[in-house]
């Protein structure tokens, strides 16, 4: 593109440097010049005024096109980080460990790794859509204690796994040459698959939830070349799970997800 438009701007010059012409060239008019001189004049204005006013509407609609082009399109990207499960699963569960149990033990793992792979259309400087497939993360919840009756010793843990596909409508805001923060709107499609292994077999349990969940997100886009960006991002899932009890046991708790993510953006 950059050489494409030096070669206009090299045009639109050449055009404007022949309304100087080096004395004694003459010219060649299409309207026959006249004894007064007005019709040479005429000519000589709107001849030079019409070939440089073409070449400027060329130069201009080309890098009106390259402007589009740059910023318009396909892309593809992906990105890695960490992801925080906010759920209350031990903050139920762990009450009723230390009601039942000494030296009690209630452990939990919210912080995991996650993943996304996805594709956008950009459909201006300011606006486009994107699509992405996430790995969510596993938690995971652990209690054990001695019983207060009989003094055996129990022990849980509970595993939650979470996937998502999600579509979101993105907002860009150009801050400078190489650098877009963006904002985005959008819902995903969340599944959650819990088990708890537990040496009570009345407490052992397998669950999942499958839930339209609203998702905010924010970031950076960091240009290292026209085609390919580094994109640093944060995103919330709203209500990815909802709290089940069944029988009196804790299967699965309310979960949202927070995730930042380092990736790359690359234009098709």
């Amino acid at each position: 593109m950059a050489d494409e438009r030096a070669f206009m701007r090299s045009f639109v010059l050449k055009q404007i440097a022949r309304l100087k012409a080096p004395p004694g060239t003459k010219r060649k008019y299409r309207t026959k010049p006249s004894k007064n001189g007005v019709d040479k004049m005429q000519s000589l204005f709107f001849g030079h005024f019409s070939r440089v006013a073409v070449a400027g509407l060329l130069l201009g609609a080309f890098s009106c096109a390259s402007i589009a082009a740059d910023a318009s399109g396909p892309y593809v990207f992906g990105a890695v980080g960490a992801s925080y499960a906010d759920n209350d699963y031990s903050d139920r569960v762990g009450p009723l460990n230390n009601t039942f149990n000494n030296d009690t033990r209630n452990h939990e793992s919210l912080w995991n790794a996650t993943g996304k792979l996805g594709a956008g259309w950009r459909v201006n400087d300011w606006f486009g859509v994107e699509g992405a497939f996430y790995w969510l993360g596993e938690t995971a919840h652990e209690h054990s204690g001695n019983a207060k009756t009989g003094g055996a010793h129990h022990k849980s843990r509970a595993e939650f796994k979470g996937w998502a596909f999600g579509v979101d409508a993105v907002g860009f805001w150009p801050v400078a040459d190489d650098v877009t923060l963006f904002a985005k709107a959008g819902a995903a499609l969340v599944r959650v698959e819990g088990e708890n292994r537990a040496d009570q077999a009345e407490f052992d349990f397998s669950v999942s939830d499958t839930r339209l969940a609203p998702k905010l997100s924010a970031g950076l886009e960091w240009n290292l070349t026209d085609a390919m960006a580094l994109r640093v991002e944060y995103e919330h899932f709203f209500n990815a799970a909802k709290s089940e009890t069944k029988a009196g046991t804790v299967r699965m708790p309310d979960l949202d997800y927070d995730l930042v993510t380092v990736g790359v953006r690359w234009a098709l």
